[in-house]
């Protein structure tokens, strides 16, 4: 997995207190490396499992994470130079994850330097405490760092919590396309933000 230049030392703790029941949490991000492999399985089922499980088939959902989030796919992505993970923790607790990849960009972006936000996931007993928005903090820092001039993703079209989210972090919709749940064909809309 590349390491994080520009200033930025791969692994580098963020650090934010978090106020909760009167007690002051620690909200971390790292850098995830090849031994995070299986936190990253974890958090990677459980997440989609409380995010998707309640308006998707058992059988799609069971297809996708079968084939999409195993632990050996998920530690061939980690040790892909061209993905880079994100681990959000709160006193020690792995809570959640994000992936940004050096991909591909839909044709609508094909004159820019774009990054991907393929994933952004947090548990469920965790939303209040802002690790979404930490996430997305390092996600856009890093595509600062390495001279990325646009961030894009897709988000299924029925997933409002999450548009609004990327809303108020100023993407804007450009395009859609399909995504494959098992063998249900699911709509994503496609999202971009300049980098400033």
């Amino acid at each position: 997995m590349k390491a994080a230049t520009g200033g930025f030392i791969a692994g580098i703790i963020y650090f934010a207190a978090i106020p909760t029941y009167s007690l002051m949490l620690s909200l971390n991000i790292r850098t995830a490396i090849l031994a995070d492999a299986a936190v990253i399985t974890t958090l990677s089922v459980t997440t989609f499992t409380e995010t998707f499980a309640h308006c998707n088939s058992a059988a799609d959902m069971a297809m996708y994470l079968s084939t999409e989030m195993n632990p050996a796919k998920l530690e061939r992505e980690l040790d892909d130079n061209s993905n880079t993970f994100f681990i959000a923790s709160v006193d020690g607790k792995d809570i959640g994850f994000a992936k940004v990849r050096n991909s591909l960009a839909p044709p609508e972006l094909e004159h820019t330097h774009a990054l991907e936000i393929e994933r952004l996931y947090v548990l469920r007993d965790y939303h209040s405490m802002k690790a979404g928005a930490a996430l997305m903090t390092r996600c856009l820092a890093f595509a600062r760092e390495h001279n990325y001039n646009t961030v894009w993703l897709g988000v299924w079209e029925h997933n409002h919590k999450a548009i609004a989210f990327y809303d108020r972090w100023g993407f804007s919709a450009f395009g859609s396309h399909i995504f494959m749940l098992g063998i249900d064909e699911q709509t994503d809309v496609l999202m971009s933000k300049e980098i400033e």
